[in-house]
This record gives structure tokens, C-alpha cells and sequence, in this order.
């Protein structure tokens, strides 16, 4: 890592790893504020998992040709019976709370249209992979398949919260109705073709007023969503939580620590340094990260102060730049 810079977003996430000779990997793209498009991305980008608040910034670019990329990496969903089922459920609420989004378009779309060459999508999960700048990036969560039970009562119970908000709400029901036809013939979502529709450019009309009932149904598929998030590191200089929830920080550490990789330079905190997991404390980083902002700031773990030497959030530094020895400023 030559640079590594976390911009100050608000309660989102914008993270870029500079490594050398224009070989980025960015990190999401979202939040509540300071979102706009800095220059260009290049190289890679990583979806860390589907929730406004880490891809919203891309819905700013659709005037903009800024991207240059060759790899999109995003979570893979594991394999479970519910699984296609899931995904288009978030996929449409994702797009149903984000006002005046084309209502057939994905982020897949967005960034497939933004972009100035073709691209080259990429599921990833647990033991794969990324190599950017000659950098190798471990992936570490999600699981390919998903047996843990208390997360599939979750999914469970955000799938039937879902099919609630969407017999209440009009226009949830119709967004279901155009995702389930796209996907209607796949039966591995990880492997869905991804091809922009035609009438990109005709933006619906979405009153932005959200029920109780659908706010509900955002809530519960935040939560498992947050299951399924990417966690990965890259050698002993990075350790990259996402936004997993207590018990999967459990399952990454337990494995880190029986590899004995427990030594890292940087770690970037869970869900904005507000999610933990007593496991934590076999962990040891030099700088802890949290990208936060006026909503979270009051839920932030402080323990993480106990397994690094310093603790730097965005709220109080703004955007966050390390160097290679370390340096933050």
C-alpha cells in the first residue's frame, strides 16, 4: 500500500487503497454527505454489500463518465433456499427508498453505463482472491453456503417482513414485479448475466414517503444484509470488517486466529466502528478506522480503542490519509 484514504462521508463509506501505477481499489461509495465525484476511479472497485448508504454516491455520477475500470467485485450470496429470493427483495427496497432512481435500472447498470470500457463483474466469497497492484486481497466473508441458523431466521424473517410491506405498498410491488422478471430464468443469482435494459434513461416517480410497515421491512433486510457483508485482508496490512454483525465477526476472527494472522497495520472498524465482538481482543492494529457520522457517532465501540494504539474516525478528523509508515493527516 502505497496511500490509503478514507473520505469523510458522513455515516457511509468511501475508502480507496492506492497501491502503485494507478492500481486503486475503492471501496464503496456512499453515505449521507460530501458525496461527489472526485475524479476518476480507476482499476478496481469492491461493493462491500448492497445498502444505499456504500453505493448511493454512484446514483450522483449518472451525468458523469468518471469511471475507468476493469474489476467490480461484490459479496456473492451463499448458497441457501432462499437465496434468489433474498437478493431481489433487497435489491427492491434498495431501489424503492432511493428516490428518483430508474426504477429497471441495478447498481450493476449504473456503474455498467458510467463506466468508459467494458467491465468485468465478479462475485466473490470466503477463500477468493483479489489481486489489485499486485496486491492480493483475502476474501473472508461471506460463506459460500450459509448453514449458521440464526442468520437464516433473520433472512427468514426479512423475506417475510418484505412480502408484508409489498402487499401495502404500490409502488414496492410493481419494482418486484420488474426485478423478479429480469431474474425470472436464473437459478444462481452469482452467475446472473448483467445487462443493462434499454430505457435506461426514464426515471420513475416515487413520493419518497416510506409506511411504517415498509420501514420495518428496510430495517430487517439492513440486518441480514449486514450477515452477508465482505470482509477481507490483504497480508498483514489491512483487515477490512464490512459491516457484519456481531456473531460473524466472531466466525472472521476465530479464523484469523487459528491462521495466526491477528498483527495488522490498519483496521477498519465493523458497521462504522458501532458493531463488536468481545473476539476482537485477539486482534492487534496499529491504526483503527471508523467512517462515521452524526447518526452513528453515538454508538461507536470504544473497545476498539483497547486493540489499536489509535483510534481515528472521519466525524472528528474528516477525510482520514495514511501513508506507508503510517502517517495519519
Amino acid at each position: 500500500m502505497r496511500k490509503l484514504l478514507l473520505r469523510n462521508v458522513g455515516d457511509g463509506l468511501n475508502l480507496i487503497i492506492n497501491n502503485k501505477d494507478h492500481h486503486d481499489l475503492t471501496i464503496d461509495f456512499g453515505g449521507d454527505e460530501n458525496i461527489h465525484c472526485y475524479g476518476y476511479f480507476d482499476d478496481s472497485f469492491l461493493l462491500s454489500h448492497f445498502h444505499a448508504d456504500h453505493y448511493n454516491g454512484i446514483l450522483n455520477c449518472n451525468h458523469h463518465r468518471h469511471w475507468d475500470l476493469q474489476n467490480f467485485y461484490y459479496p456473492a450470496m451463499p448458497a441457501f433456499t432462499e437465496s434468489k429470493r433474498f437478493f431481489m427483495s433487497l435489491l427492491t427496497m434498495n431501489i424503492r427508498i432511493s428516490n428518483n432512481h430508474p426504477i429497471q435500472n441495478t447498481i450493476f447498470d449504473y456503474v455498467k453505463r458510467l463506466n468508459r470500457r467494458p467491465l468485468n463483474f465478479r462475485a466473490v466469497s470466503k477463500g477468493d482472491i483479489v489481486v489489485c497492484g499486485e496486491r492480493k486481497y483475502e476474501i473472508l466473508w461471506p460463506p459460500q453456503e450459509l448453514v449458521e441458523e440464526d442468520a437464516l431466521i433473520d433472512i427468514r424473517n426479512a423475506i417475510r417482513d418484505f412480502e408484508e410491506a409489498r402487499e401495502s405498498d404500490r409502488q414496492l410491488s410493481r419494482i418486484y414485479q420488474n426485478i423478479s422478471r429480469r431474474y425470472a430464468e436464473v437459478e444462481n443469482i452469482n452467475n446472473a448475466e448483467i445487462e443493462s435494459p434499454n430505457d435506461t434513461d426514464r426515471l420513475t416517480e416515487f413520493d419518497g414517503e416510506l409506511s411504517e410497515i415498509v420501514q420495518k421491512a428496510n430495517k430487517s433486510l439492513r440486518k441480514a444484509a449486514n450477515r452477508l457483508s465482505i470482509a477481507f485482508r490483504q497480508d498483514d496490512n489491512i483487515l477490512f470488517l464490512g459491516d457484519l454483525e456481531s456473531r460473524e465477526i466472531n466466525s472472521v476472527v476465530v479464523d484469523l486466529v487459528n491462521n495466526h494472522n491477528i498483527v495488522y497495520d490498519i483496521l477498519i472498524a465493523a458497521h462504522h466502528g458501532t458493531h463488536w465482538h468481545r473476539s476482537l481482543n485477539s486482534i492487534n492494529a496499529n491504526i483503527c478506522l471508523a467512517s462515521i457520522g452524526q447518526t452513528l457517532k453515538g454508538n461507536v465501540k470504544y473497545e476498539y480503542k483497547g486493540i489499536s494504539n489509535k483510534l481515528v474516525r472521519t466525524d472528528e478528523w474528516g477525510d482520514i490519509i495514511i501513508t506507508k509508515r503510517d502517517r495519519v493527516r
